[in-house]
């Protein structure tokens, strides 16, 4: 009898990942996804704050470059009883409501000042010296329209340069510099007198050395509404001495060696935080902490 042989049925292979290899490799791509995802917005984060450090000091650039070239060049004529500088802080401070500059220095003085007629100097237009007024101002505008628009302003800082025939006819020997210069004030967010902005803050000091009894001293008078035992919120050097708030009973016996700008420059964040509004003080503190950049630096003054 013919025996027949069975061999067993062998079942179909199936080639593939076990439900937990494909847990573990959804692990594994989740964590690699989330590290790349860290990495790129640590990335990202690095590079904004570069950024707007890097616009922030272009700006701060910008208006010490100024303010130095005219500081270093201030004129000041002694034995008279005229201003010969004027820096006080604004009273109508400039910003959103709610939201303005802690402090704003209002600054006219007079200058050897190199862009004098438009920088062409040595012409037959140069009849009036080689003095002029400048004026400096901290202002909440629109640099294009020179208006005060909800979208577009910004804390802009301005410098308004005087023609030298105008400063010798209506600036120079006048016992009051700010009553003095207050016709021309309208005009100095020009767009021709931009210098930077974003500048939330413009503050000046300055450092008086005095000598009694052979003993040399300084001090700095801190032009800043702030109430403190060094501060004032009007300082002046006129021809016969020194005089802050209207009195020169200090200071009188002391001349100024130099001058000490400092800038809060805030970034577009901030700035768009305080258009919309924040009343929170301590909220305040923080976004500004976080998204503005102060600069200082110290200008030596020429003396007699």
């Amino acid at each position: 009898m013919k025996c027949t042989s069975f061999s067993p049925t062998r079942k179909k292979s199936y080639k593939g990942f076990t439900l937990i290899e494909l847990l573990v490799a959804l692990g594994i791509t989740a964590v690699i996804v989330a590290i790349l995802v860290t990495v790129t917005a640590t990335a990202l984060e690095g590079y904004s704050t570069s950024r707007n450090l890097v616009k922030a000091s272009r700006e701060a650039k910008a208006a010490f470059d100024q303010i130095t070239r005219d500081l270093e060049s201030l004129t000041v004529r002694s034995g008279n009883d005229f201003d010969w500088l004027w820096i006080s802080t604004d009273q109508n401070a400039p910003g959103p409501t709610g939201n303005t500059s802690p402090n704003s220095s209002r600054a006219v003085f007079f200058t050897a000042a190199t862009d004098r007629y438009n920088g062409e100097i040595n012409t037959t237009q140069d009849r009036g010296g080689d003095i002029s007024a400048v004026g400096y101002q901290l202002l909440y505008r629109d640099p294009v329209t020179d208006t005060e628009s909800q979208q577009f302003s910004t804390f802009v800082l301005y410098r308004q340069l005087i023609n030298p025939d105008i400063t010798f006819n209506s600036l120079i020997g006048q016992p009051d510099l700010e009553s003095a210069y207050s016709s021309f004030q309208n005009n100095i967010s020009q767009a021709s007198n931009f210098v930077c902005e974003n500048v939330y803050e413009f503050s000046l000091s300055f450092q008086v050395e005095f000598v009694e009894d052979g003993v040399t001293r300084s001090e700095t008078i801190l032009v800043v509404d702030s109430g403190g035992a060094s501060s004032v919120n009007d300082f002046r050097i006129r021809g016969d001495g020194i005089t802050s708030d209207g009195s020169d009973s200090d200071l009188s016996s002391g001349r100024v060696i130099a001058a000490n700008v400092s800038l809060t420059i805030i970034n577009d964040n901030a700035l768009e935080a305080l258009r919309n509004g924040v009343s929170n003080e301590s909220v305040k503190l923080s976004l500004l902490e976080k998204n503005s950049y102060y600069f200082a630096k110290s200008i030596l003054l020429p003396q007699p």
